[in-house]
């Protein structure tokens, strides 16, 4: 397990072609990442679809991903927070 130096910020990137994540440390240090490829499917040229369910189990990949080697087998606990729509917290567990 890695010592890194708290407060952690994770950075989430959710794009069309993967969600990634990255947990930085407060000394600016990338001390943990992973990504998730998403699928997505063309039915007729120029359309394009993704599973929106996907976004999420993709995303939830990542950051487990990113906090493995920080976190181990403890439980990380913290909240998100989207841009645009609003906050939802995470209970400890």
């Amino acid at each position: 397990m890695s010592t890194v130096a708290a407060p952690l910020v994770i950075a989430v990137d959710c794009s069309t072609t993967a969600a990634k994540a990255i947990v930085v440390d407060a000394e600016g240090r990338v001390v943990g990442s992973g990504s998730q490829a998403l699928d997505t499917r063309s039915p007729v040229p120029h359309w394009f679809e993704q599973d929106a369910t996907q976004w999420w189990t993709a995303t939830d990949a990542a950051i487990r991903a990113a906090l493995q080697d920080i976190c181990g087998s403890q439980h990380c606990r913290g909240g998100l927070r989207d841009a645009s729509t609003g906050e939802l917290r995470l209970p400890r567990r």
